[in-house]
């Protein structure tokens, strides 16, 4: 009983850390709910895996112990996140969508291994499953920067210069 319920409250928060992260990705305007959702998330996660782990089978306790590393640097990253909120004239920076990026990547990763561990699939489908969910988060959030990220100027050099005499 007690592991369903910090499993429910892990759940129910890493859902609305999704969500309010997708929500926050061009102007930050979830970024409040979003850092508390992943903090609580992070926070259930640990006694969630911790209550059942005398029973826990090898391979889900490897998994859910990654996942506890992970769920750590998730907070890392939703703190940098919030902390590189996109500035009101402009658009977000490529740190602000990567640390974003990266927690987004995270949490849709943890949903597919426990949705697939859950489902009694075997250890080598887990992993496929795990990397998948990566390479293809990867591939979003570059996407994301190149669309939509403000980048900084940079000074141009060589022919491209202007000189200040025209």
């Amino acid at each position: 009983m007690l592991n369903s319920f910090f499993v429910t409250v892990h759940a129910t928060a890493a859902t609305v850390a999704f969500a309010a992260g997708i929500a926050s990705v061009a102007r930050g305007r979830f970024l409040a709910v979003y850092r508390a959702a992943v903090l609580l998330m992070a926070a259930a996660l640990v006694p969630a895996v911790l209550v059942d782990w005398s029973v826990t089978d090898p391979v889900a306790r490897g998994v859910f112990g990654g996942l506890v590393l992970l769920a750590g640097a998730v907070v890392v990253r939703a703190e940098l996140a919030v902390r590189g909120r996109p500035a009101r004239p402009g658009g977000p920076s490529e740190a602000y969508l990567r640390h974003l990026g990266f927690t987004l990547v995270a949490l849709a990763d943890g949903f597919l291994v426990v949705a697939v561990i859950r489902g009694g699939a075997p250890p080598w489908l887990v992993v496929v499953t795990a990397v998948s969910v990566v390479v293809a988060g990867h591939a979003a959030v570059g996407v994301a920067v190149r669309r939509i990220a403000v980048l900084p100027v940079r000074p141009r050099t060589g022919r491209d210069a202007v000189h200040p005499n025209g």
